[in-house]
């Protein structure tokens, strides 16, 4: 068999391998990625290479042009560089190719082909300066290789480019592994423009093999940590040769002086030594090495103490984030942290899901904005499943968190943190450590977030402990000034009051020295002059009186209503028959119901106990609550009065069927200047204040009031006083001393 057959069964054996890395991708990750559908494509694209550079090599394209035939290996590698270029962006998170460079690459490739196939054709020989020539074939590999070195050197440039403008050590260790693979498409695409068609093929799907291990790794192994480890490995290989060798030379030159030397004596001599010496000596340069390569490290053990340590006593909350914060940095050297206290709110009206409320306390550096997640965010569900620490490139890069908000990104990413460590107390999140990147440069390893878990776990006793005690102290304050607002409005309406019990006093005075004028007048004139009136007028000087009188009784209200405001009102207490009261404050009111065609019915329980209590305001009660039942019942209806006694207490209750009270005017009857009715539907009638009297009089006795209505139906008002002159007295003055 020929070489050329050899290779192109080589060439095919490689496709194969294509097709395996295909199915790879497409078994271990999600086809929605946008890496994984281009990478799937440019491994197919491959293969299509591969396989077509096998048949080339047997010479199956011979019925093309010659020149075309000539070249095609290099259309496939052009070709192929376009969509490294677009992979490259792909895993760099940039943005794919334009169209602009598609039409570019287009154009150029159609060029090449017009040229190959001689519809452009180019003389045989091209002159240049200095009399050299060059052919047009030269020419065209030259077109070939700079199109394809543009493109590979845009790619290289954007992987540079990235790499620099990337904080976070991750999102850097995972871009140096993407240079092994275009250093690898490179080196095969030299060899192709070489003539080395099979290993150009081997290093083009090495290449791809290490794109695909890197997108089907997440955790990628940190290249720096390798590479110390490596040389420190050497390093330490090399010490222990130049230690073994120059022992033995040492020992080998000292024992010669010595009489009767024995090599077996002087050998036994030196593993003495070293098994003495050399461990202890072995340590000390490993810690040597391992400072001088990979910096300081830290204890996990000691910071973990100094850390429960610190933080066990304390309840502030700025100093807890203070001291957390700073221990941490003190052991891994960070740039910044912070913490964040965390509380759940329901959503509002409409939004069935609640929020995360992230508030910034403090830490190291600048204390940054506040910010809120959703309930439903992939971070919270990670968080509040997982328990352990979330770092921003597991955000960034994880296909669970590519439904984040884009406001919760955004807001995630101006951060500029590495971990994100959440901090659990019986169950419920309430706080979060946020760390930055460190000083050296390194990744949080396992380890280090194995620690950060665990002083998480620390601190969420002392998290819990200070916000208990700022709760405490945010509730004393406020508590403080609620109280410092409650006494100033209490001494504002005790100005009030005085104002308004001044005021009505003022009031009462002017008033009735004019009424009592009014009235003697009006007494002189029925004794004097009714008989010179024409008799027409007797009905108006009646209206007038009537007039005078109910004027008279609104002054007597305002002054009894004046006197109990201004907390002098007294009772004169005496054992009392309650059913006798109600008898006698009745009779008038009985005339008054029969001459608006009223019923008025009274029943009463038999054997009332005796009362202690003031039978004129106890009188002046139930007249102003019967008055007001026939007042708003229309002619047609009943009033109905029932008294009855308990072992404690005298009740007493009006019911009747008249206009009722409407329902937002309820809460409000019992209050002094009250109307119970509206003022468009009947006369103006009093001011309002019989039913404040009622509730003066019955509280001073010790008793309360009630009142039930319903508008267009009928009202029922009542009171209870008690039986024990002890207990109504006590009220009386409790209700004079607080009112």
């Amino acid at each position: 068999m020929k070489i050329y057959d050899l290779e192109a069964t080589a060439l095919a054996a490689e496709g194969i391998l294509y097709i395996l890395i295909a199915g790879l991708l497409l078994k271990r990750r999600d086809l929605r990625e946008g890496i994984v559908r281009a990478l799937v494509f440019y491994a197919a694209t491959s293969l299509l290479w591969t396989l077509g550079l096998a048949l080339w090599r047997l010479g199956w394209f011979s019925f093309l042009v010659a020149d075309l035939v000539a070249h095609l290996p290099f259309y496939g590698v052009l070709i192929l560089s376009l969509l490294f270029l677009y992979l490259s962006r792909l895993f760099l998170r940039l943005k794919g190719i334009g169209l602009g460079w598609w039409a570019l690459s287009i154009a150029w490739i159609g060029g090449l082909v017009a040229f190959d196939s001689s519809l452009a054709p180019l003389p045989d020989v091209l002159w240049l300066g200095g009399g050299r020539a060059i052919q047009n074939q030269e020419a065209v590999l030259g077109l070939h290789v700079a199109g394809w070195g543009i493109v590979m050197g845009w790619a290289i440039l954007l992987t540079i480019k990235a790499f620099r403008s990337a904080h976070q050590p991750l999102h850097r260790n995972r871009i140096r592994y993407w240079p092994m693979a275009w250093m690898c498409v490179v080196a095969g695409d030299g060899l192709l423009f070489a003539g080395r068609h099979l290993l150009s093929s081997s290093c083009h799907l090495l290449g791809i093999l290490i794109a695909t291990y890197v997108v089907l790794t997440h955790r990628l192994p940190d290249v720096t940590r390798v590479w110390r480890r490596t040389v420190s490995y050497l390093i330490m290989t090399l010490l222990t040769i130049t230690i073994y060798t120059a022992g033995f030379w040492v020992t080998e030159y000292v024992f010669q002086t010595i009489p009767g030397y024995s090599p077996l004596l002087a050998g036994a001599a030196m593993a003495l030594i070293l098994a003495i010496v050399f461990q202890p000596l072995l340590r000390l340069i490993q810690q040597l090495v391992k400072r001088l390569i990979s910096g300081t490290g830290y204890d996990p053990s000691h910071s973990l103490r100094e850390y429960s340590r610190s933080i066990s006593n304390i309840l502030d909350l700025e100093r807890l984030a203070t001291v957390a914060v700073g221990i941490i940095s003190e052991a891994m050297e960070i740039l910044h942290g912070v913490l964040f206290l965390v509380q759940y709110e329901e959503g509002e009206e409409g939004d069935e899901e609640g929020y995360f409320i992230l508030e910034a306390v403090k830490g190291l550096g600048k204390v940054p904005s506040s910010g809120r997640l959703s309930a439903n965010s992939p971070v919270v569900d990670y968080l509040s499943q997982e328990h352990r620490p979330l770092t921003q490139y597991d955000i960034d890069l994880l296909p669970c968190f590519r439904e984040i908000a884009p406001a919760e990104r955004g807001w995630l990413t101006g951060l500029d943190m590495d971990v994100y460590v959440p901090i659990y107390a019986r169950g419920k999140w309430i706080g979060l450590l946020a760390l930055g990147p460190k000083r050296s440069g390194d990744r949080y390893f396992s380890e280090d977030l194995v620690l950060v878990g665990t002083l998480a776990d620390q601190t969420a006793v002392a998290l819990e402990n200070a916000r208990l005690v700022g709760d405490l102290r945010q509730l004393n304050s406020d508590l403080y000034h609620a109280y410092a607002d409650l006494d100033k409005a209490n001494r504002q309406l005790h100005e009030m009051d005085k104002l308004k019990s001044n005021f009505i006093g003022v009031i009462t005075h002017e008033l009735r020295s004019p009424f009592a004028n009014i009235a003697f007048s009006l007494q002189l004139f029925e004794r004097y002059g009714v008989d010179h009136l024409p008799s027409e007028q007797h009905d108006q000087l009646n209206q007038l009186t009537g007039v005078v009188a109910s004027a008279r009784k609104m002054v007597d209200n305002l002054v009894t209503f004046a006197a109990f405001f201004s907390k002098q009102g007294e009772l004169n207490m005496s054992w009392l028959d309650f059913d006798d009261v109600i008898q006698e404050s009745l009779l008038p009111l009985q005339t008054m119901a029969e001459s608006k065609g009223l019923t008025l019915q009274v029943a009463a329980s038999n054997g009332l106990p005796a009362l202690y209590g003031d039978q004129e305001r106890l009188a002046e009660a139930v007249h102003h609550l019967v008055h007001n039942a026939i007042k708003f019942t229309e002619a047609g209806g009943e009033v109905r009065v029932r008294i009855w006694a308990t072992e404690d207490a005298a009740h007493f209750e009006v019911k009747d069927n008249g206009i009722g009270v409407p329902t937002e005017k309820l809460p409000t009857l019992w209050e002094g200047f009250t109307q119970m009715a509206d003022p468009l539907r009947r006369g103006v009638e009093g001011l309002g204040l019989g039913l404040a009297l009622v509730k003066y009089v019955v509280t001073a006795h010790g008793g309360s009031v009630w009142a039930r209505s319903e508008e267009g139906v009928g009202s029922t008002f009542g009171f209870r006083v008690p039986l024990d002159s002890a207990e109504g007295l006590t009220a009386m003055k409790r209700t004079l001393t607080c009112s």
